[in-house]
Parts: C-alpha cells; sequence; structure tokens
C-alpha cells in the first residue's frame, strides 16, 4: 500500500512539473478552433475515405491469416492482429508485383486477391483478431500500478492523435510526390512498367503497391493515411510487446512504449504519411520472431526483415548488423536459411530494375550517400543526431526525436551479455548508427531504425532502474506529447476540416500551392492527356498521366531547352514523346534553384527558351489566385499550357466549351485535338500549317 501510494505520489508530481513547464516556456499557447458543420465535400470523401480502410484493413489481415495458416505457422502467430495485417500487405505486394507488369492495373486486378482470404479464412475472425489485441490491452491495465497506468493511458491518447491527424487528405510532400503520388500513376496508365517519368520508379516499392487498394477506392487518399495512423499504433504495440518478452517486465514494456508514442518526430512522419513507420514496423516484428522465444518463427521473421529494406533502402543499415549477428550466433541449420529469405522480398525490384534501367540499382541513390552535397562529416553528424533528440530543424522533419528516447539510447548502450536478444538489439542498433553516419543521408529521420533498436534495448535496462528513471521518462514524455498536440493542432488540416473552420481546398492549398490547378486540369483535360510538369513533383491530386522530376533532380525539359536552344524544336520534342500539356510551377521551381537542391541548377540556360516557348502556347488552366502572389513577387502564376495550340487560336472553341452542358465539354474539347502521336515518332504528328512559323525540320537543319 505504501508503495502505490508513493508511485502515484511521484507520478502527480512528475505530470504536474512537465505541465508548469509547457506554460512557463509560453507552449500552452493553442490556438482557439471555433467549431461548426464541417464541409460537406470533406465528409463525403471522409466516408468513403473511412468505408476504403475498412474494408482494405481486415483484407490485409484475413489474407495474411490464410496464408500463414496454410503454411503451417502456429496458430498464436496467426492470431496477431499486426503479423496478420503485415503477412496480408507482404503476399498482396508480391502478387501485384507480378501481374501489374503483364495486367492492366484495375478495379479486378486489385480486388482479385483478397477474395481467397474471404474464402479460406471468414470474415468473422476479424473481431477475434481485434479481441485479442483488446483483450492483452485490458489484461495489462489490470496488472499495471498507478505509475504505469499513466504512461499506458499518455500512450492510447498519442495513438488516437496520430490517427485522427490522419483522416485528411495526405498534405505531406513526399507523399504527394511519390509515396501516393506514384501509385496513383499506376492506376491512372493501369501498368507498373513505367519507365522515366519519375527516378523514383526504381526505388523498392512495398509501401506504395499496399496503398493502391486504397486510392482505388478513395482517389483523394484518405484511407491511404488512416493506414499510416494504424501502422503507428501497431509500432508502438510492437515496442512494448518486444519490450515484454525479453524482459518479462510490463513497467518497462509500458515505458517504452509511451517513449516511443510520444515522440514528436514520429508523430510528425505519421501525420506526413512518410513510409518509415511501416519499415520500423517490418523490422521490430521481425526482430520479435526471430529472437523472442513467445512468436520464434524465424523464417517469417527473416521475410519481415527483407520487407523492411525493400520498404525503404534505409533500412538495411539496421537489417545487416543483425543478419551478421545471426550468422554468428545462430545454428548452422539456420544460419544461411535467414539471409536467403531476407533477400527474397528485395529480389524481385532489383530484377527489374536491371531488365527496365539495366542496374540494379537507381542511378540518383548516390544523393544518399555522405558524399552527397551540403552532407556534414562523420562528427558533425554526430552532433547533428544529438541535437536532433531537443531540437527542431528549420529545413526537412529532423527532429525533436524526443528526450525520453534520448535516455533509452543511452542505457541501451552499455552491452548485457546474459540476455541474447538485448544484445542482439544492442550491437545492432550501434552498428546502424555507425553505418548511418558513414554513409546515409544526414537527416535524423534516417537514423530511427538505429534509435528505435537501441531504445528497445534501453528499455530491457529500464527493468532494473529505480523509480527516479521512470520519473524522468514520464516527465519528458508529458512535454513530448504536448508539443505533439500543439503540433497537431497549429499545423496539419485534419483538425481544422473536422471542427468546420476551412474546406478541403482551404486545407490542401498552404502545403500544395498547385492543388487548384490540378483540380480544374481534371475538369477541362481529356482522358488520355498526357502532361510534362517542370518545377511541380507533388501531382497527386492530377488524375491524369504525368511526368515529373524529382526536385534534387535537373528538370529534364530544362536540359532540352539548353541543348536545342530553339522554341519551336523543343515545342517540336516534347510532341515527339507523346506529351500534349505543360504544367508550369515556377515559385516551386525557383525554390529549388535557390535552394541550390542538388542539380536543380542545371540547365538554367534553358529557362529563357522556355518561357519563350510557353508564351506562344495557349492557356488552358490557370491557378486565379496565385494571381495577385505573381504580382507582388513577379515569379509568375501557375498555369496549364496546351502543346498542340497557339495562343489565341482556340477562342472559338474555348467559348464553345463554357457554354456547353457538362456532358458535351469532353466531346467538344477532344474535337477540336489532332490525335496523340505514337512516342519516337515524327512523320506520324498531324500539324496545320502555319504561315507565320518555320517548319521544324528547317529549324533543326539550321
Amino acid at each position: 500500500m505504501v508503495k502505490r501510494v508513493y508511485s502515484w505520489g511521484v507520478a502527480t508530481v512528475t505530470v504536474l512539473g512537465a505541465g508548469w513547464l509547457q506554460f512557463s516556456l509560453g507552449l500552452d499557447h493553442v490556438p482557439h478552433i471555433p467549431f461548426s458543420r464541417p464541409d460537406s465535400a470533406y465528409l463525403s470523401s471522409l466516408l468513403r475515405g473511412g468505408a476504403a480502410f475498412l474494408f482494405v484493413v481486415p483484407a490485409y489481415c484475413l489474407l495474411g491469416r490464410a496464408a500463414l495458416l496454410l503454411s503451417g505457422t502456429e496458430r498464436r502467430i496467426a492470431r496477431s492482429f499486426f503479423v496478420t495485417l503485415l503477412c496480408g500487405v507482404l503476399l498482396y505486394d508480391a502478387y501485384l508485383f507480378l501481374a501489374g507488369h503483364f495486367f492492366p492495373v484495375g478495379t479486378v486486378l486489385v480486388l482479385l486477391p483478397f477474395l481467397p482470404g474471404l474464402i479460406l479464412s471468414s470474415p468473422r475472425k476479424i473481431p477475434s483478431l481485434l479481441g485479442a489485441t483488446m483483450r492483452d490491452a485490458r489484461s495489462t491495465w489490470k496488472c499495471l500500478g498507478g505509475f504505469e497506468r499513466i504512461f499506458f493511458g499518455m500512450t492510447g491518447l498519442a495513438i488516437a492523435l496520430a490517427f485522427l491527424g490522419t483522416a485528411s487528405p495526405p498534405t505531406g510532400m513526399d507523399a504527394l510526390v511519390y509515396h501516393f503520388g506514384l501509385p496513383s500513376q499506376y492506376l491512372v496508365r493501369h501498368t507498373l512498367r513505367l519507365r522515366d517519368i519519375t527516378p523514383y520508379c526504381y526505388y523498392p516499392q512495398v509501401a506504395e503497391l499496399a496503398s493502391i487498394p486504397f486510392l482505388l477506392l478513395d482517389p483523394v487518399g484518405i484511407g491511404a493515411n488512416l493506414f499510416c495512423g494504424l501502422v503507428f499504433g501497431g509500432l508502438v504495440i510492437a515496442i512494448g510487446r518486444l519490450v515484454l518478452e525479453i524482459s518479462r517486465s510490463r513497467t518497462a514494456a509500458v515505458c517504452a512504449a509511451g517513449t516511443v508514442a510520444t515522440s514528436w518526430l514520429l508523430l510528425e512522419i505519421t501525420f506526413q504519411s512518410k513510409n518509415d513507420l511501416l519499415l520500423l514496423l517490418f523490422l521490430v516484428q521481425g526482430i520479435r520472431l526471430i529472437a523472442t522465444a513467445e512468436t520464434k518463427s524465424p523464417r517469417l521473421g527473416a521475410l519481415f526483415l527483407g520487407a523492411a529494406c525493400a520498404v525503404k533502402l534505409i533500412a538495411a543499415a539496421a537489417v545487416l548488423p543483425l543478419l551478421v549477428s545471426i550468422l554468428i550466433t545462430e545454428k548452422k541449420r539456420r544460419r544461411w536459411e535467414i539471409p536467403f529469405l531476407a533477400a527474397g522480398p528485395l529480389f524481385p525490384w532489383l530484377v527489374r530494375n536491371l531488365l527496365l534501367l539495366h542496374a540494379p540499382l537507381p542511378g540518383n541513390l548516390a544523393s544518399v550517400l555522405s558524399a552527397s552535397l551540403g552532407q556534414p562529416t562523420f562528427w558533425g553528424r554526430i552532433r547533428h543526431l544529438g541535437l536532433s533528440f531537443v531540437r527542431e530543424y528549420p529545413s526537412g522533419i529532423q527532429g525533436p526525436i524526443g528526450p525520453g528516447l534520448l535516455a533509452l539510447v543511452l542505457l541501451g548502450f552499455p552491452a548485457v551479455r546474459r540476455n541474447k536478444p538485448a544484445f542482439l538489439l544492442e550491437t545492432s542498433g550501434i552498428f546502424s548508427l555507425i553505418l548511418w553516419m558513414l554513409f546515409a543521408q544526414a537527416q535524423a529521420r534516417y537514423a530511427l531504425p538505429g534509435v528505435t533498436l537501441l531504445a528497445a534495448a534501453g528499455a530491457v535496462r529500464l527493468a532494473r532502474q529505480g523509480i527516479l528513471m521512470y520519473a524522468i521518462l514520464l516527465f519528458t514524455c508529458c512535454v513530448s506529447l504536448g508539443a505533439g498536440v500543439q503540433n497537431s493542432l497549429r499545423n496539419h488540416p485534419a483538425i481544422w476540416l473536422l471542427s468546420g473552420r476551412t474546406d478541403l481546398p482551404g486545407a490542401i492549398q498552404p502545403w500544395l500551392n498547385s492543388y487548384r490547378l490540378q483540380v480544374r486540369a481534371n475538369r477541362v483535360l481529356p482522358a488520355d492527356a498526357n502532361v510534362i510538369s517542370i518545377g511541380e513533383s507533388r501531382l497527386f491530386y492530377l488524375k491524369r498521366r504525368a511526368t515529373f522530376d524529382s526536385p534534387d533532380e535537373p528538370q529534364r525539359v530544362l536540359r532540352e531547352a539548353a541543348l536545342l536552344g530553339d522554341p519551336a524544336r523543343l515545342r517540336w520534342r516534347l510532341l515527339e514523346q507523346g506529351y500534349t500539356h505543360v504544367l508550369y510551377n515556377p515559385a516551386a521551381l525557383a525554390v529549388s534553384i535557390s535552394a541550390g537542391r542538388g542539380t536543380a541548377r542545371s540547365g538554367l540556360n534553358g529557362i529563357p527558351i522556355l518561357r519563350r516557348m510557353l508564351g506562344d502556347l495557349e492557356v488552358v488552366a490557370t491557378d486565379p489566385h496565385w494571381k495577385s502572389v505573381s504580382s507582388r513577387t513577379g515569379i509568375g502564376t501557375l498555369k496549364l499550357f496546351s502543346l498542340r495550340n497557339k495562343a489565341g487560336k482556340r477562342k472559338h472553341a474555348r467559348e464553345k466549351f463554357k457554354k456547353s452542358p457538362p456532358s458535351q465539354r469532353t466531346q467538344i474539347f477532344r474535337s477540336d485535338i489532332p490525335s496523340m502521336p505514337e512516342p519516337n515518332t515524327i512523320t506520324v504528328i498531324p500539324r496545320r500549317a502555319q504561315p507565320d512559323e518555320e517548319s521544324p525540320g528547317s529549324a533543326i537543319h539550321r
């Protein structure tokens, strides 16, 4: 009784101290949010996204459960909700990878693999899978004391916050460029055999393929965003289960889960819909299945480790030390089996790149190495990582990781040789951080695999610490969670949309300045339009065929313009390559050039040629919002141009288009456009003679 009262007293003083610190530092300022009826368009999108989420997630679980039962895996593993979910994702990706390269990617192909799961594993098993997770949570709550219950409550609040923060359309840059943007292009083009539309085509795409069913049922992307919130919750639960199975201490497990759940950086990654969460979930579940005796399934764990690398190649920094440790410590029979199985999820992507790109790895992979422009030195990275635990950097998502995780990482450095799983976590985490400091990109989020492993190892050692260490962790977690709540209320659109303060365009436009232009382009462009984008790579909301370059890569159109040196020849070259329209975002292009990202400055000589060509083309759509901005900054207005028509040539057709009913607009628009040329052919391009323009042949020979 005295111990319980003492524990509750220390916890109360710690929480009150954290609250006083937030008020004294001015961190309590939360913007006033007047609640009203939400926007009807957002509500309909939210209902559709929620329906897609509630269909695809159980379908993944049933598919994974059926595969586990057919493979002879123990039923206790097949009853785990998140293990079956990851198995379903991995099996679905393998199917879609093979089928999508040979058959059209459509509704039937995307939803067909869910049918065997519904047949072999009844949908009634879903409540039992969720019920097992809820029973574990309830039994854990009953066994905890007052101190641990505060940690448990903060963990649940952080998971609810992450899930609520994803109840909006995607707004993160990487999500709009390729996490969701590339799967959207797969659905628009009906194939996975894409070449040269963007450098991201040649990266492993386990997370991207897993989002295709969500985007098929919900093109706005709210369902895929909600899946990121679910993955965050799965990561927190997996960390807690891993620490519990190694240390046999519920207190250490709850503290580890709460520290990870309240990390500001992990919450921000969830709001930004990045695939780092799925990488960490595969990594932690793989270690659980390999190292712990309670859920031991080394073969499945090896597949999960390989899937982590297939989500993002940066996971190799954490997986390679694990595989080396397994080769040294595992029995001879399994010594080589686990590395070969771990290579399975990544091997098909390397073969695909070898066939399409004639190289197993993408050409711009060197940009993530330490030799890249502006990367700090080895010792500079150590200082950078240390500061990333407690401060936020202005460029990129680099912190704060959280002082609680820093405390667990410091606890995880001293090796515990008596506990083999803990020793495996510690050595793998240390070598992962060393590899990150030597080779990987300097952003702190790329060190998260090593930080997560060391934090789990530190939580194992936490079981032997006193109440003072628990009080320190509770204090830091309260501060981190408060910062996460304020960040979500200030900077992310979900709360503003749910409260009715803004509508969809008002919520997305601050994150994506070309959102209104892309929505308008969807209304005016024909279904077979082929758009080349200059300066804008965040084309998720443009539901047409599009080609774009990474912000860190040279713009291909600028290179062509600098090489050709003539607007007429540049226009003809783009028509020859099969493009029909040009989307030009001068503001985004100016930001890339001024920041000096990668080789974005190359091709600057082509900008005057490009502007002269665009000045001769007809404007199909523009964003009125940016007219006032361009008048103040002088950068220019966001516009969509037609390569097939010169300025002023289709004035009559445009007036006819505006006056016609919506049902006839597509036919009127198409009737005035010549058929799209085949790629790499000049002779078949239909073109009307222009008396005031020289022929393309004379321009080329000149």
